[in-house]
């Protein structure tokens, strides 16, 4: 029963830290990036973890672990083009993984 609720709490402490985060400091990145972010293009990744776990109780016990990932990216247009002053454009995409815990 300790290990279980051990690794409930691993669990919960994982999905609180976010595993990949966005450098927010100027140089941090590689050149293309950078050249990107000069004609108004700016890039994200981030990606977190949840591990959920059933102890005791209901039809089964056991535990899954899920991912979800997200990809973004915005233009700023005014930068990008010259023109559209004050607009952007933006679009993420998610990537999800695991099972259901129910």
């Amino acid at each position: 029963m300790k290990a279980r609720m051990i690794g409930v709490v691993v669990g919960a402490l994982l999905a609180l830290a976010p595993a990949v985060g966005r450098a927010e400091q100027a140089g941090a990145g590689p050149a293309w990036l950078e050249n990107l972010a000069i004609r108004g293009i700016t890039t994200s990744a981030s990606a977190t973890g949840l591990g959920i776990a059933n102890v005791s109780g209901g039809l089964k016990q056991g535990g899954v672990y899920n991912t979800l990932g997200v990809f973004s990216a915005e233009v700023d247009l005014e930068k990008a083009t010259g023109v559209w002053k004050g607009a952007s454009a933006g679009a993420d995409v998610y990537w999800i993984r695991g099972k259901s815990a129910s």
